[in-house]
């Protein structure tokens, strides 16, 4: 399956600058899910998903390696998970997802700065109009999900 996402290409293009995206606090406050966010970790959602309700969680200090979170953050982590994966379960009508984080430089991570990738699975009905010729449409808008999610 191979899924097509409008303006995807913008994001594999765009020019990057000095300072990492998930630093910025103008990223940040565009894409946030304050209801989901907590005291070390910001919730997003995905200016660019790989499918329909996908969110990310990042720690709110820049931090590259697993071995650099600190104890509250390592604590506060599953909470902010369980509460993501409770939010995007009653949202979008599933209990399947996936949870991907990609670690160094050769795991296809697009930004250096951790963070959790969390898609909501559905059973994919053949018969949909979001699926033609194998790939499967993202259909919603980043703001349309933060905006689902933050109810």
């Amino acid at each position: 399956m191979r899924i097509l996402v409008k303006n995807r290409a913008k994001y594999w293009k765009r020019k990057i600058g000095k300072t990492c995206d998930f630093c910025n606090l103008s990223v940040i406050k565009d894409q946030e899910i304050k209801k989901l966010s907590g005291k070390h970790w910001w919730v997003i959602a995905a200016k660019f998903p790989y499918l329909n309700g996908n969110i990310i969680i990042i720690p709110k200090r820049h931090v590259v390696d697993l071995n650099q979170l600190t104890k509250d953050e390592d604590m506060e982590f599953p909470v902010v998970l369980k509460k993501s994966l409770k939010k995007l379960g009653e949202s979008f009508k599933t209990k399947s997802f996936n949870i991907t984080l990609n670690l160094g430089p050769d795991s296809g991570c697009s930004l250096n700065h951790i963070h959790w990738q969390i898609v909501p699975r559905q059973k994919i009905n053949p018969n949909s109009q979001a699926i033609f010729n194998g790939f499967v449409l993202v259909t919603m808008d980043y703001k349309d999900l933060k905006k689902k999610l933050n109810k």
